[in-house]
């Protein structure tokens, strides 16, 4: 900042002129004698260049800080000369106020990362609670934030303090100049407190978004942590996460009554067509073919089913069954209370004639599904039989021996 106010003097960290270029060494000299206090004798992290001692490091760190510094300094304290009114007193108070507000912000975020790492190491937060890839979000240490929003504020604060008149040259608003000072000043701070992160070690640490031994995971409920670097639902594993609708495939699985989950777990769609029967039931014919998402009772699920929906007039065991001798296409039969994916009641996939029968006990109104689907993926067409319930042990009352018809209920 000195050389930017005396004319004549060159200020570039590369070719600076001898007076400024005495004061970066004495400065470099003296940031690197605290590295030293602190690290002699002490391991350095593999992550710093592949684990070249620390004094090497922090001097290729150091010099990579005064180029940026320097290019900053460039565009704060820019040519003003072709203005109508020159450099002026307003505006060179302008150049001091951001400069010395900027260099403020520097050592405060600074301040604010060092105490979240110092948090890191007494456990009272977690590695990438820390990093400043989550600033901003959620994932941030909140005392973190909370300290950064503040030096924000200060640095915006000074700017409209000082800059009532910037110089003409320089093109940024307040508001804008803190989000570049910010963004520079951000850029050390994974390489500062880079880790020697390793994937499955049970620790979120680094670069690392989550990790799948953590505990926790630091991926959502649902989710699976792939490659410590992305949280992502797996469809099948039985937990709606946040990216689903619904989960497992096939099933209610989150999903409203009436509805089936579907493959990919995204959506829940309505479920397959039915054909209604009489209350007493009848003879029907069907075929399945094709490629199954409710397959039951020993099924592959390799046919779509054919799905019947039955409300009994009466209470008791009924009979239903494809029984068809003579014929060569093995069905499954099974029913199911309330719809498609309601619970299942009753299933058979014995031979009988390579048709089934079950006698499931069923209740008067209530809704049943009839599914008749193909063993192994087997298709062909089956003739289904609902016959009509009638009373059985279940639906008497009385003492051992006695016959109580239920109310409603004839024989």
């Amino acid at each position: 900042m000195d050389c930017a106010t005396n004319p004549g003097r060159r200020c570039s960290t590369s070719f600076p002129d001898p007076i400024t270029g005495d004061c970066l060494s004495r400065a470099l000299a003296a940031a690197q004698v605290a590295v030293l206090r602190q690290c002699a004798g002490s391991d350095c992290p593999e992550c710093y260049g592949g684990g070249t001692n620390c004094p090497s490091y922090a001097s290729f760190a150091f010099s990579q800080e005064a180029a940026v510094l320097g290019q900053a300094i460039a565009t704060l304290y820019c040519d003003d000369s072709s203005s109508a009114d020159g450099l002026t007193h307003a505006e060179q108070v302008c150049q001091r106020g951001i400069a010395r507000a900027s260099g403020r912000f520097f050592e405060t975020l600074q301040h604010c990362f060092r105490n979240c790492q110092k948090a890191v190491q007494r456990g009272a937060t977690g590695f990438s609670s820390c990093g400043s890839a989550f600033l901003d979000t959620e994932r941030f240490d909140p005392r973190t934030q909370h300290c950064i929003d503040r030096a924000r504020a200060r640095l915006v604060g000074s700017c409209d303090d000082h800059c009532a008149d910037p110089p003409d040259c320089f093109p940024y608003s307040c508001s804008e100049t803190a989000q570049l000072v910010e963004t520079q000043a951000l850029g050390a701070e994974p390489a500062t407190y880079c880790s020697d992160s390793i994937c499955g070690d049970g620790v979120i640490s680094g670069a690392e978004l989550c990790d799948p031994f953590a505990s926790p995971s630091g991926c959502g409920v649902g989710e699976h942590c792939v490659n410590c670097t992305t949280c992502e639902a797996i469809c099948g594993d039985g937990l709606v996460s946040p990216r689903e609708a619904c989960d497992p495939p096939g099933t209610r699985g989150g999903c409203a009554v009436g509805e089936v989950c579907g493959s990919d777990c995204t959506a829940c769609n309505p479920c397959p067509a039915t054909t209604v029967v009489p209350a007493d039931g009848g003879v029907f014919s069907g075929s399945t073919s094709g490629t199954s998402s409710l397959g039951s009772c020993g099924a592959s699920g390799s046919s779509p089913e054919q799905l019947f929906e039955w409300v009994p007039s009466k209470s008791g065991t009924a009979t239903i069954q494809t029984c068809d001798p003579g014929t060569d296409y093995d069905t499954v039969l099974y029913i199911r209370s309330g719809d498609c994916v309601g619970p299942e009641l009753a299933c058979n996939d014995d031979f009988c004639g390579f048709r089934s029968s079950i006698t499931p006990t069923v209740t008067a109104g209530e809704t049943y599904i009839i599914v008749v689907d193909g063993f192994g993926g087997s298709s062909g067409s089956f003739t289904l039989t609902i016959t009509s319930a009638s009373p059985n042990a279940a639906f008497l009352d009385g003492p051992s021996g006695s016959s109580k018809v239920p109310d409603g209920d004839t024989r």
